[in-house]
């Protein structure tokens, strides 16, 4: 899937860490008096609004709402239930994190009920020409009943470009390791995404999403 991402991003000095790489969540969170919007448009037709707000340093909720074929013809779709974000930062160093959470935010077809309750592991650390970060995790989809891993990788260099990789296991299904590409540029307020998601699958699709992030 190619998606465009396009990230208004309150940024400072030493720029902004992202809180997902692609679909997967990354061992960061909004600060405490942080909130931001997002809009997800998916390759299904789907369509997500979503607000998120750091509660604490440790601490954010998010809330999400959507509905299928809200740009087009005929009846839209719209989702039964909101879905919701919770996530709890148990550890911070400032280069090692542990990030615990629940998710029931649907993420195309790899997990229509929401990756459930997850926990990822991570290290951001100094290059030379930027930063690096890796995280990896485990997530139990309740509604699937099933265990699942992933993992990111990205790199941040003269603070505004990112570039991800991500990687699902998609376990206990007939299309397993799904590999996604990214790219991030920021600045300031304004930033875009592309991403190439599931790019081993023969089947890669295009979605967008739009971020606004702003503190109180």
């Amino acid at each position: 899937m190619i998606t465009l991402l396009f990230a208004f991003y309150a940024t400072s000095g030493a720029g902004i860490k992202p809180i997902i790489g692609i679909d997967n969540p990354v061992p960061n969170v909004p600060a405490h008096g942080e909130w931001g919007l997002n809009l997800r448009i998916e390759p299904s037709g789907w369509i997500k609004f979503g607000i998120v707000v750091g509660l604490f340093d440790f601490f954010s909720l998010g809330v999400e709402y959507g509905g299928n074929n809200v740009v087009g013809y005929g009846d839209v779709n719209w989702g039964n239930d909101l879905w919701v974000e919770v996530r709890g930062l148990l550890y911070n160093d400032g280069e090692n994190s542990l990030l615990i959470g629940y998710s029931s935010i649907p993420y195309g077809d790899l997990f229509q009920n929401g990756k459930g309750v997850f926990a990822v592991l991570g290290r951001d650390q100094g290059i030379g020409i930027g930063r690096l970060g890796i995280s990896g995790g485990l997530n139990y989809a309740i509604h699937e009943s099933r265990l699942d891993g992933f993992a990111d990788v990205y790199l941040n260099f003269g603070q505004v470009h990112y570039f991800i990789l991500e990687y699902i296991l998609n376990s206990g299904t007939n299309h397993m390791n799904v590999l996604s590409l990214g790219y991030l540029n920021h600045s300031l307020s304004l930033g875009i995404q592309f991403d190439l998601k599931d790019i081993t699958g023969g089947n890669m699709g295009r979605e967008i999403q739009v971020f606004y992030r702003e503190s109180f």
